[in-house]
Formats: structure tokens, C-alpha cells, sequence
């Protein structure tokens, strides 16, 4: 057996000592109240377990996106305490990133959406605005000298654009028929992200959301893809918008 004793408690409180097995597999806890002995896997469980304590979280990607340029976004959420899942209909919470709202379920258990980098409609060509997005991430790409990121990113967006070719079709298809695309989400709340300066999302008004309850417009500084280089903000807003 192998005995630890937490001595480094406040002044006057009773000792606390720990001792483990020959094998690690459990822990014995003295304390004012007496012995305990618990399973270290049961410990494990309980921390993996309150790690997931935020509920779960499905991001619904936009065209020619995927989980390696959410990564970050999907890294930090986990460091967050949520718990990523596919299942967009069961999950505690959406983020929907572009024409990724698209894929938004009828039915669903979700009560706060993030909707980043939307709009209602399109102003214009569909491919003229594309191009603006692409020359405006590359602009920027240069200026800041992350060029090597946006290519990296770039090869992915053009390697889910051909394996998803049918949801790229899709979302194509969808994008020049002229329907208006914000859904009208009931008993939840959705927070709605446009950039000020972005080809796609920057025409959207406080006013195109009126006609829907519960719905807020926050417009970002930031450009389109923000939300896969900076995901610390997003993040924030929905530990915020829980409470």
C-alpha cells in the first residue's frame, strides 16, 4: 500500500490522507468522517463524466467544410466541458456555420443556437461573392503572414467540396433558388453572427430577424472563416448565453 497525506489544508481543518493499493486500482480516503475506499476507475469515470457536464454540442459544417478545419473549435470545446456529437437532433446545443444551417433537423432537443457567418439571402452571384470571400481570405492571409494556413485550409476546403460532392450540389442548388435561408427556429434561443465587411454575411440587418422570436444579431470585425481561427469567442458566447 502506498500512503499520501495531504498536509497543505486550511488552519484548523482535519487532515486528509489518501492511500492507494498495490496495484492502483483503489484509493482509500481518510478524512473527519471516516474511511472510504473508492475504484480508481470509478474516479476516472467521474471526471470523464464532468467533463462532459456542459451537454453536448454538433457543429453543422458549411460548404467545403469539415472536421479538420474545426479542429481547433473541437479541441477547445472538449477543454470546455462539452461533448461533441454527429446527432444534430439530439444535441444540447447547434453551431451552424454558414450554409451549414442549412442541415438544421425539423425536429431537435437544442435550446440555444449559435448561427455564424449567415444570411437570409444572397445579394447578387453566387460565384461573384465566393470569389469576393476567397480574395478577401487571401488578402488577409498575405498581410498577416499566415499564408501557409490559408493554403492548408484551402486543401481541405477543396478535398470536402469533392468528397461531399452531393451535399455541395445541394447547398449549390439551394443558394441560387432564391429561398430565403435563416430557419424560423422555435423554443430556443439563436444568436445570429454576421461580419461587417464579409461577401456573405455582411448585408444582414437586425431587421431581417424581426419576424422571428428570440432571435439576436451580434456583427463581428472579423472575416467569414473567424469562427475556425478564433473559436474562444464563440465558446464564451455559449457558456454566456446558458446562464
Amino acid at each position: 500500500m502506498l500512503r499520501h497525506e495531504v498536509r497543505h489544508v486550511p488552519p484548523g481543518s482535519p487532515s486528509l490522507t489518501l492511500i492507494f493499493d498495490s496495484h492502483f486500482s483503489k484509493l482509500k480516503v481518510f478524512d473527519s468522517f471516516g474511511e472510504q475506499t473508492l475504484p480508481i476507475a470509478l474516479i476516472i469515470h467521474l471526471i470523464r463524466y464532468n467533463e462532459k457536464m456542459n451537454g453536448s454540442v454538433c457543429i453543422l459544417y458549411g460548404l467545403g467544410e469539415g472536421e479538420a478545419i474545426g479542429k481547433e473549435l473541437i479541441d477547445k470545446l472538449q477543454k470546455n466541458g462539452f461533448e461533441i456529437t454527429t446527432d444534430a437532433s439530439q444535441a444540447d446545443y447547434i453551431i451552424a456555420h454558414s450554409g451549414g444551417m442549412l442541415f438544421i433537423p425539423k425536429t431537435f432537443r437544442a435550446k440555444i443556437f449559435l448561427l455564424i457567418g449567415v444570411n437570409n439571402k444572397i445579394d447578387g452571384s453566387v460565384t461573384l461573392t465566393q470569389y469576393r470571400k476567397v480574395r478577401q481570405d487571401f488578402v488577409y492571409a498575405i498581410s498577416s503572414k499566415s499564408h501557409l494556413l490559408w493554403l492548408k485550409k484551402s486543401c481541405w476546403n477543396l478535398f470536402y467540396l469533392i468528397q461531399e460532392i452531393n451535399k455541395t450540389l445541394h447547398m449549390w442548388q439551394i443558394a441560387h433558388s432564391g429561398e430565403l435561408f435563416i430557419p424560423n427556429i422555435k423554443n430556443a434561443k439563436v444568436i445570429v453572427v454576421n461580419y461587417k465587411d464579409d461577401p456573405w454575411s455582411g448585408s444582414l440587418l437586425k431587421k431581417d430577424l424581426e419576424k422571428f422570436s428570440d432571435y439576436e444579431l451580434i456583427t463581428h470585425t472579423g472575416l467569414h472563416d473567424d469562427l475556425w481561427y478564433n473559436p474562444d469567442f464563440y465558446i464564451n458566447l455559449l457558456q454566456s448565453s446558458k446562464m
